[in-house]
């Protein structure tokens, strides 16, 4: 009785390892039914008419990356006559299809949705990213196409350099995520409201303040210099106030 427990313990182990050996990455993996040309590796995104392999930089549809060896799978019961599913990983490490269209890749790098289609590149701007890579793309050619690890993670990422550059670039963003997926937009449209109000508060406080700071000079001139420091330090809480809600918004994009 032990021999044989042992023994189907043993085969269930080896089944798991040889199947995690096989398998092209991990994460659970679910049928869509995809339009296009579809292979191992190809970006995914999720549109009005379907899924469909990404053509767009930064596309904040992006869905998942199609592996036809997951390491789970759930298999969809019923499939529409005449078309095709393909298994289709949100999360997890997965080959992903990638070139040097925006530049070499390193590991560590964000990877995003690209012109190219269903092709991955580096991520250059702020805006949403499919993960990052494990291993890098080096290869300079940006007509020849490749496989390298990815951690999946779609997400909104800010990236360091300009940042003037990047806020018009996710608001860019923002804005046509509206129109194709308004989940997507929502983070925007919440940091959105949230950075207006605080603006709007301020600037309706600060004049409030410098109102009354004039209207109490003229009365007390003799008090202007203690007036005029309470107008600065005034002047900063309105600052302040501006400045905690543009925090809040960009934690809202990041997190």
């Amino acid at each position: 009785m032990k021999k044989a427990c042992l023994g189907i313990i043993v085969t269930v182990l080896g089944m798991v390892f040889v199947s995690g050996v096989m398998a092209q990455g991990s994460g659970v993996a679910v049928d869509v039914v995809i339009s296009g040309e579809v292979s191992d590796g190809v970006v995914v995104c999720s549109t009005k008419q379907g899924y469909e392999p990404c053509f767009r930089g930064s596309d904040p549809n992006m869905f998942g990356v199609v592996t036809t060896q997951p390491s789970v799978q759930l298999v969809s019961e019923s499939t529409p006559s005449g078309k095709l599913q393909y298994p289709v990983v949100s999360s997890g490490k997965i080959q992903v299809r990638v070139s040097s269209i925006n530049g070499v890749i390193k590991a560590g790098d964000f990877v995003t949705s690209s012109e190219m289609a269903g092709v991955a590149g580096k991520a250059l701007k702020s805006g949403y990213v499919l993960g990052t890579a494990v291993d890098p793309w080096e290869i300079e050619d940006t007509e020849q196409v490749g496989v390298i690890g990815v951690n999946l993670g779609i997400k909104p990422a800010v990236m360091s350099a300009k940042a003037t550059t990047n806020l018009i670039g996710m608001i860019k963003e923002g804005v046509e995520a509206s129109f194709l997926s308004p989940l997507s937009a929502l983070r925007y449209v919440v940091a959105g409201v949230v950075v207006t109000a605080s603006v709007v508060a301020g600037l309706i406080f600060f004049g409030k303040v410098a109102r009354g700071g004039i209207e109490a000079i003229g009365r007390n001139p003799l008090a202007s210099k203690m007036i005029e420091f309470s107008i600065v330090l005034n002047v900063l809480l309105t600052a302040a106030i501006m400045l905690v809600g543009v925090a809040i918004g960009y934690l809202i994009l990041v997190i």
